[in-house]
């Protein structure tokens, strides 16, 4: 019974207390590795894998879960990014092209959307007419995507962006710190 009783202290309440006593209560530490990171991944040094269906950014090191962080999606979060203005968070495989300090979002991890496969999708839209056209031209596949921080008019669990991915300040901050330029980001539904 003892021996139970602290099986389920070891497995629940002590990554909860670790987490408080790290500073950042949002953010929870490896563990479960429910968000398996894929195989083309295991062997970066930092990976981010981002679930858009759980919410969920999970920062990988060496392959093993490190960090988990709560985010905001864009205004439209289901299916991949199509085209500007359409309020969709991409999905696929990008990495952090660049780390700016932001004055409103503490700092901004662009992602190199749109890649490759972004482009063969949108050229496959173009063809099927499923791009809206406005004052005669076709909406620009878009650009300028990435995690950032968030105001605190934005700070909670309403998806708001128009594509990127919003964490609290905080996270971020700490994010920032973790990633280099190059770091690949999972982005899946």
């Amino acid at each position: 019974m003892v021996a139970t009783g602290l099986r389920v202290f070891a497995t629940l309440l002590l990554p909860l207390m670790l987490t408080a006593c790290a500073g950042n209560p949002r953010a929870t530490l490896g563990g479960g590795n429910s968000q398996a990171l894929p195989a083309g991944l295991t062997d970066e040094s930092v990976a981010l894998l981002l679930d858009k269906s759980s919410r969920q950014l999970s920062v990988y090191r060496e392959g093993e879960l490190y960090r988990r962080y709560p985010v905001n999606l864009g205004r439209r979060p289901s299916g991949a990014k199509r085209f500007q203005g359409d309020m969709r968070t991409p999905e696929g495989l990008y990495r952090i092209s660049s780390k700016k300090p932001h004055h409103r979002w503490a700092y901004f991890l662009a992602i190199d959307y749109p890649n490759r496969s972004d482009h063969k999708r949108y050229k496959r839209l173009l063809e099927e007419e499923r791009v809206p056209i406005l004052g005669g031209k076709a909406l620009a596949i878009g650009s300028g995507l990435g995690l950032h921080g968030s105001d605190s008019a934005h700070d909670g669990d309403t998806d708001w962006t128009r594509g990127c991915v919003a964490l609290s300040n905080s996270d971020i901050t700490e994010l920032h710190e973790l990633v280099e330029a190059g770091t690949p980001v999972l982005f899946r539904r």
